[in-house]
């Protein structure tokens, strides 16, 4: 590693993360940002709770689609980072944000390690300017979401990798790549530019073969499997966010090979629609912006590497392909998700891209390239720092109407998730759960823990669970109250 520039980078870095500090408000974590798409900080923040405090990996936020399969829905590699904030500076914003910040300091060092390494110092002098500007890096830094530690991990794994040895490096693809791994399941996608790094040309292609089959493999068990894929099962069919987060009976039923692919079919079809959509509001749109930007360097990098046999751009190309594959296939790629979804992606990329520039005219065409991208960033970050917290006054209001309700905090609140999510932050250890969307889900609820207050709209309630249902299995109509213009009725045991 390069001493001087790998600090010099840090910082540069560290001031300009210091600079849009002032666009951020950092006294609280906004859960309701991005149109309540951060609401995941919650369950990162409570697991880490829980585990420094009990050393149990629990969330105090219950699925109840998951209810037989683990109360834990995500790898526990960032909880595990706030947790350990949390034990030195207490409950504080600061511990849920500083795993983020520290990672996105060192984002732009990490790629400029790799890229000098694989290509040449430009290479890393460029991708490490680019990252260090890179909008969503920077938003993600003041959140308490994966993000930045996801992307840091990858790096890492890869920036070890290339430390060692050429006899030994095919020996250290798997442990390198449980970096990564133990923060998002799509980590595990890395293994192509790993592969190309570690092993000879004669073993690649076997190598690679038998990585694209193992994860096939894995993806189409986990979608058919009882329970593991309600995401994915909920996706495919059309299912609504009640039956996907509340139907613990949809999550255990099988998927056939045919319901597979037509799912696959309407899915991929949906997801093209809103791509083409999503892509005219580039301009305005940090997420499809992204989106774009790391479609547009995958074509680019792939088809250029292929022509010059560029191993690294060959295996990142790879990378990209499959996970783009993958999300239009059987998951999404609308705004946040897939913004959030191919954003490890992009210091490969940017490698790979500046890496492959030749020449002194081709270097000053990507360098202004680059420059006006820089400036779009900005933009950007200036346009979506207010976003995070536009919600925080609801989130305040919901906290009153969930304690004017005098709620037991020792039991658990069933309640929409929007309503009860900001609750569960401010008043931990309290424990929340999503709406059961049948009967037999909330009799699995109720084996499992004891229901202290129930909060349900008229329009939240179906054939599958109803207000006659509730009263039958012992529930008493208490009193119904309004909230954000909405009729709720309240329910205890």
């Amino acid at each position: 590693m390069q001493t001087r520039p790998f600090l010099t980078i840090l910082l540069l870095t560290a001031f300009v993360l210091a600079a849009f500090s002032t666009r951020f408000d950092l006294s609280r974590i906004h859960a309701s940002g991005f149109n309540n798409y951060l609401n995941d900080q919650i369950e990162y923040v409570s697991v880490a709770r829980n585990w420094s405090e009990t050393g149990r990996l629990e969330s105090s936020i219950v699925y109840p689609s998951a209810i037989e399969h683990g109360e834990y829905r995500h790898l526990p590699g960032h909880a595990v980072l706030i947790a350990i904030a949390y034990s030195i500076f207490g409950d504080t914003t600061l511990s849920y944000l500083l795993p983020s910040l520290l990672a996105a300091l060192l984002i732009p060092a990490l790629t400029f390690s790799i890229a000098s390494k694989v290509y040449d110092r430009r290479t890393g002098w460029l991708s490490a300017l680019f990252t260090m500007m890179f909008a969503p890096f920077i938003v993600f830094s003041f959140t308490a979401m994966p993000e930045t530690t996801f992307v840091v991990a990858g790096l890492a794994g890869l920036s070890l990798l290339l430390a060692a040895g050429s006899r030994v490096r095919a020996l250290l693809v798997v442990p390198t790549l449980l970096l990564p791994f133990l923060f998002r399941e799509t980590g595990a996608f890395l293994i192509f530019p790993f592969i190309v790094v570690a092993t000879t040309v004669k073993r690649r292609m076997v190598a690679i073969f038998a990585t694209s089959t193992l994860i096939i493999t894995g993806v189409y068990s986990l979608i058919v499997a009882p329970g593991s894929g309600a995401l994915f099962k909920a996706n495919l069919v059309g299912a609504s966010e009640r039956i996907k987060y509340g139907d613990a009976v949809f999550a255990s039923s099988p998927l056939s090979v045919h319901e597979l692919f037509m799912g696959c079919v309407r899915n991929a079809s949906e997801q093209l629609t809103v791509l083409a959509d999503g892509f005219s509001r580039a301009p305005s749109s940090l997420q499809y912006a992204s989106l774009l930007l790391v479609l547009l360097a995958t074509i680019a990098v792939l088809s250029v590497s292929i022509r010059r046999r560029d191993r690294f751009g060959i295996g990142v190309g790879m990378t990209s392909l499959v996970l783009w594959f993958f999300l239009i296939a059987l998951y999404q790629v609308d705004a946040f998700v897939g913004m959030r979804m191919t954003l490890f992606l992009v210091p490969f990329l940017a490698i790979a891209a500046f890496g492959l520039v030749r020449g002194k005219v081709a270097t000053r065409v990507a360098t202004v390239i680059t420059s006006l991208l820089v400036l779009g960033q900005i933009h950007f970050v200036l346009l979506v720092a207010p976003e995070l917290s536009r919600n925080d006054e609801f989130d305040d209001r919901a906290i009153a109407f969930i304690e004017a309700t005098e709620h037991d905090p020792g039991k658990l609140l069933v309640a929409p998730l929007r309503l009860a999510q900001a609750y569960a932050l401010k008043r931990h250890p309290a424990r929340i759960s999503l709406q059961p969307s049948n009967v037999e889900t909330l009799a699995l609820l109720m084996k499992r823990y004891e229901i202290g207050s129930l909060i349900y709209s008229e329009s939240q309630l179906s054939d599958g669970l109803t207000t006659e249902d509730l009263k039958r299995i012992g529930f008493v109509d208490q009193e119904s109250r309004q909230f954000d213009g909405a009729d709720y009725v309240l329910l205890r045991k």
